[in-house]
């Protein structure tokens, strides 16, 4: 009986980062979710910033909008491959 106890301690014994893994995951996963929430920030402001430059007749503002938008696309490709990425590099660290 003993030595099926001595067994069970070695398994569970095994992965030693298992807890740090799962931590730096949550960690992880939370700064993304606060990615995606300052990427959807940018889409409304861009939005409010293009209505207001329409509304007042600036076209410099127009013209701003579209470097915002180029800016959001990159952020959105970045968000995109983020959980892939940061998948691959807990594995390879821990």
């Amino acid at each position: 009986m003993s030595e099926f106890i001595l067994i069970g301690l070695v398994l569970a014994q095994s992965d030693p980062f298992s807890e740090l893994r799962s931590v730096i995951t949550e960690i992880l996963s939370l700064l993304m979710q606060i990615c995606a929430l300052l990427l959807a920030l940018a889409i409304v402001t861009g939005f409010v910033e293009a209505q207001l430059g329409f509304v007042a007749g600036r076209p410099s503002l127009l013209s701003e909008v579209w470097f915002k938008v180029g800016a959001v696309a990159i952020c959105l490709l970045l968000a995109l491959t983020a959980v892939p990425i940061s998948n691959l590099l807990v594995d390879i660290f821990f």
